[in-house]
């Protein structure tokens, strides 16, 4: 099991840096629009489509690695304040949650991106190809559901944004 951890941290990781690079695109492309219509006169056409795609990039690649070291956004106002073992169970459902938000979201993304090659769409301005933008949120989904099931098996590691279960 440490194997497999170890691979997904690996694999997770290297999407994590490709949401950072996306970022980093995403921002030059806002600069570099700013520029040309200010100071050219003359804005890229596919400026905005290019980075509302990025965007989603950075939010699904990033996903996996966040869910799997459990350092997404939480509210843990209340459940700080429970009992050791109350918490267990809580966190228990959390994931259970998280699982089934995964696969739900996966199936339906995956139907709305297999939808999207089958009319071969593109966007407007700049006829940029949608599925493989598209595709990422089923892809990164299913990743952070996996990352969720071996989180829950393995149980967190050093550096993970959380105490060990019972502490």
């Amino acid at each position: 099991m440490d194997g497999v951890w170890r691979g997904l941290d690996r694999l997770f990781t290297g999407l994590l840096w490709i949401a950072v690079a996306c970022g980093m695109t995403m921002t030059t492309f806002v600069v570099l629009a700013s520029v040309m219509r200010y100071f050219v006169g003359s804005p890229f056409r596919f400026t905005e489509e290019l980075v509302g795609l990025l965007f989603v990039s950075v939010a699904f690649l990033g996903l996996p690695w966040a869910t799997m070291h459990n350092r997404h956004l939480r509210i843990t106002l209340i459940p700080d304040k429970l009992p050791a073992a109350v918490r267990r169970v809580t966190d228990l459902l959390a994931s259970l949650l998280v699982l089934a938000f995964c696969v739900i979201f996966a199936v339906q993304s995956w139907e709305f991106a297999s939808f999207s090659l089958m009319l071969n769409a593109r966007s407007d301005m700049g006829g940029i190809p949608l599925f493989p933008w598209m595709v990422l949120m089923p892809a990164a989904c299913a990743a952070a559901g996996v990352g969720v099931l071996v989180r829950r098996l393995r149980g967190p590691m050093p550096g993970d944004d959380e105490p060990p279960p019972g502490v």
